[in-house]
């Protein structure tokens, strides 16, 4: 895959960078257009952000870098975030048990949300589970009217329940990452971990965040008890199962949308449309096993 001149143009024109010797493309996981770029002095990464999301990411990148959870932040403005290189490779190519990475995400997870009262972080947007729906619903052609109307009606009784719950027992929203998959998660030669790809990032409470981290992962029921434990250990607080069902069930919904938007837009690739179906399997069988909400069985939608 080639760099397309304008990318090279625009990396040039940046400030944090004298002289260029050479950039090279970051395609390990990562989003949108990511790339190494060596100078005379550093070895930097640098990320073409998404419009929509731009101010959001770098908020969470400035707030997590101060804290050590991210890279240092070299430069940053509306169309460009350049931190340090980390050399290393994502959680998902480490040849470790699945424990000791779920150990690790859970750990920066942690820190992540206790990130609360930092600067930046107030201005990060807080979750709004319609509005992440009715985004996904761009696509007239994807679904029949019946199906779009089916979702609209769990995700608002999802919603309705989720705000609910958080009102009568007070939960608080912190700096939630979003999508905390393995590929999100750098560590490097030196075995210390890094936590990167901030573009989801929202105000919400903790159990969100966990609820898509064993969602997006695929964890196993064997392993989730296992998961809200050590999240509990790092953070040091009790992780309301209720709502964190809840959250699961709307991660679910999102996720499925998600991998059939990217299906429909990249070629009919099958391996998008099995993540898809698998995501709402998980939404069925959990549904069906707790009678959360009254739904149609979504994976027959796909």
């Amino acid at each position: 895959m080639t760099i397309h001149p304008d990318v090279i143009s625009s990396l040039n024109s940046l400030p944090c960078f004298t002289e260029i010797d050479k950039i090279s493309l970051v395609t390990d996981g990562l989003s949108h257009t990511c790339l190494k770029v060596i100078t005379t002095t550093q070895v930097l990464f640098a990320k073409k952000l998404n419009s929509k999301t731009a101010d959001v990411e770098v908020n969470a990148v400035l707030a997590c870098a101060g804290q050590g959870i991210s890279p240092h932040v070299i430069y940053h403005d509306k169309q460009w975030l350049v931190t340090e290189f980390v050399e290393g490779k994502t959680l998902v190519h480490e040849e470790l048990e699945l424990d000791s990475k779920i150990a690790i995400a859970l750990k920066l997870m942690a820190s992540c949300h206790h990130l609360s009262t930092v600067e930046h972080v107030q201005s990060i947007p807080s979750l709004d589970t319609r509005q992440s729906v009715n985004a996904l619903l761009i696509n007239p052609t994807s679904f029949i009217a019946p199906q779009r109307d089916a979702l609209d009606k769990v995700t608002r009784t999802l919603t309705d329940a989720i705000e609910s719950l958080m009102c009568k027992t007070g939960s608080m929203s912190v700096l939630c990452h979003g999508d905390i998959n393995f590929t999100n998660i750098l560590l490097g030669e030196d075995q210390r971990s890094w936590l990167v790809d901030f573009e989801c990032a929202h105000r919400a409470p903790v159990e969100f965040d966990l609820a898509m981290f064993i969602a997006v992962n695929n964890v196993p029921k064997s392993e989730i008890n296992f998961v809200i434990n050590c999240y509990e250990q790092n953070a040091k607080l009790v992780i309301n199962k209720t709502l964190l069902n809840l959250f699961l069930l709307f991660c679910c919904i999102i996720n499925g949308l998600w991998y059939y938007n990217q299906y429909q837009n990249a070629i009919k690739e099958k391996n998008l449309l099995t993540l898809a179906k698998q995501q709402w399997l998980i939404f069925d069988e959990m549904n069906s096993k707790y009678k959360i909400v009254i739904a149609p069985r979504l994976s027959t939608f796909l």
